[in-house]
């Protein structure tokens, strides 16, 4: 039976895995660590249909969850962010690359169950704007 323990604050979700019989035990071998960028891309993705976009354009990549665009257009820092975010995601095995090279990424189980977990431990909707969600965590409101 694998097993899922949440650890960490609002600055991103940190898991370990782990197999178990009737006790808990956690395996820090298995354990990953996601930025607050990474736990909020994944969670928004994981709230619409699953998807994040990547979506590149004469001023840089755009990413996009459902009706949600988290970072600036032609803002290189911002940009970089979340594709650093993007990559912690797919490297834990929390989203998988589905589309043309690049393009278009889905959620797996395991990032469904992360992400669920988040939303529960900080409470989270994702009813407003990433870049709102991303200050409110960041200033611990």
């Amino acid at each position: 039976m694998n097993l899922i323990i949440l650890n960490g604050d609002a600055t991103g979700a940190q898991i370990q895995q782990g197999t178990s019989s009737s006790s808990q035990v956690s395996n820090k071998d298995d354990s990953c660590s996601l930025s607050l960028q990474a736990s909020v891309l994944l969670f928004y993705a994981a709230e619409s249909d699953g998807r994040l976009w990547t979506i590149e354009t004469d001023c840089g990549t755009i990413y996009t969850a459902g009706k949600w665009q988290f970072n600036e257009t032609n803002n290189r820092r911002e940009e970089a962010r979340f594709e650093s975010a993007l990559k912690q995601l797919e490297e834990n095995g929390c989203m998988r690359y589905a589309g043309y090279p690049g393009e278009v990424f889905v959620v797996t189980e395991k990032g469904y169950m992360i992400s669920d977990s988040f939303k529960q431990k900080n409470r989270v909707m994702a009813d407003k704007p990433p870049f709102e969600l991303l200050k409110e965590l960041e200033s611990g409101c």
